[in-house]
């Protein structure tokens, strides 16, 4: 077992934000019950911390400053930057600048974060450990989708390579001939949801009907295999939903109106339950599989549904960044309080695992 890692005596929280009309915002992060959470996290560990914003122009000074600091005492950036190329919100350039600098943080590094952004690239990971996913193909241009028709069995899942927070995914990605997916593909590339994919590739993948499962990893040297695993969460649809729309559809994941399809009144769209007990294992070693399979840093979410017709495990992707949050509306949050834990010694692992990379212990 490896020595435990020393906390640092400061922690700089570096929080995503994007210019809107000359003003630096935040919708999910800075608001009044995230900020409460995160200083609750600091009270707990017993850290001096400060909240830093960072935007795609504040950036290379942040980092700078953060650097001053590092060489100066003992130090560590939490990063919650999560964006993408699409969204505009910092992200793989913040680890990438960090990295440069020294810096010692949370998280991903830049290479789990690339490849984790791409949905083709890790699943090319996961093809290549033996870790099973959906077949799929990468489409951009006409003849791809004829070839991903030709080839895929129907019904097919097209959503963008890069994207997050179910942009770019709605209850047509889901489509069951030629002619549908060749109409899904142009409207991803025309651009959806706020969101220009116009450049972007399209992914094209066999859609799994069936149950879904949510998986937490953090790296602890401490925990057998190197990894600590939160009990899997489910993810359970409300089952007057069609199964062929149990998925996170933009509008429904957000909350958002809908004209042609509204969700049934009464109960909640989806919820989450822990997965049975007899399962848990199972998705646990493919967790980490997949972890492992894209050269797992940090911390992540893996996805998982469970093919009602083969009754197989297919992992559908590894969320590098996750949300963290212990509020019962987010994914992590919610699997929490079924489980009875707290986020704060979730933190405290994923900090000491950051502090790892101040004495040269990880990748």
């Amino acid at each position: 077992m490896s020595p435990i890692t020393p906390l640092p005596n400061r922690v700089l929280v570096f929080v995503p934000y994007v210019v809107d009309d000359g003003h630096p915002v935040s919708p999910h992060y800075d608001v009044p019950e995230y900020r409460a959470e995160v200083e609750g996290w600091m009270e707990g560990l017993g850290r001096a911390w400060d909240w830093v914003p960072i935007t795609v122009e504040t950036l290379a000074a942040e980092v700078s400053r953060a650097s001053v600091q590092a060489r100066a005492g003992d130090m560590l950036v939490l990063n919650l930057c999560d964006g993408t190329i699409a969204d505009g919100f910092p992200g793989l350039d913040v680890v990438t600048a960090l990295t440069a600098q020294s810096v010692p943080f949370t998280g991903a590094g830049a290479d789990f974060y690339r490849v984790t952004t791409s949905k083709a690239a890790s699943k090319t990971r996961f093809q290549a450990a033996g870790v099973p996913t959906a077949p799929w193909a990468l489409t951009r241009t006409t003849a791809d989708v004829d070839r991903a028709a030709d080839t895929l069995r129907f019904p097919l899942f097209v959503k963008p390579d890069v994207s997050a927070g179910s942009y770019g995914i709605q209850l047509d990605s889901v489509v069951h001939d030629r002619a549908a997916a060749h109409r899904q593909v142009t409207a991803v590339r025309a651009g959806l949801h706020g969101q220009s994919f116009e450049d972007e590739a399209v992914l094209i993948e066999t859609f799994i009907e069936g149950r879904e499962f949510t998986v937490l990893v953090v790296e602890d040297p401490q925990e057998p295999l190197g990894l600590f695993v939160l009990p899997p969460g489910e993810r359970v649809f409300d089952s007057r939903v069609p199964a062929q729309e149990r998925f996170l559809a933009f509008e429904r994941y957000w909350g958002l109106p809908e004209v042609d399809r509204p969700i049934p009144p009464g109960e909640p769209y989806y919820w989450y339950q822990l997965a049975p007990l007899d399962v848990r294992p199972v998705l646990a070693d493919i967790a980490r599989r997949a972890f492992r399979a894209v050269d797992g840093e940090g911390y992540a979410r893996v996805d998982i549904r469970l093919d009602a017709r083969t009754n197989q495990l297919m992992v559908l992707e590894v969320n590098a960044q996750c949300g963290l949050s212990s509020s019962d509306s987010s994914t992590v949050g919610s699997i929490l309080h079924l489980c009875g834990q707290r986020m704060t010694p979730i933190i405290e692992r994923i900090i000491r695992h950051g502090m790892t990379r101040r004495h040269g212990m990880t990748r």
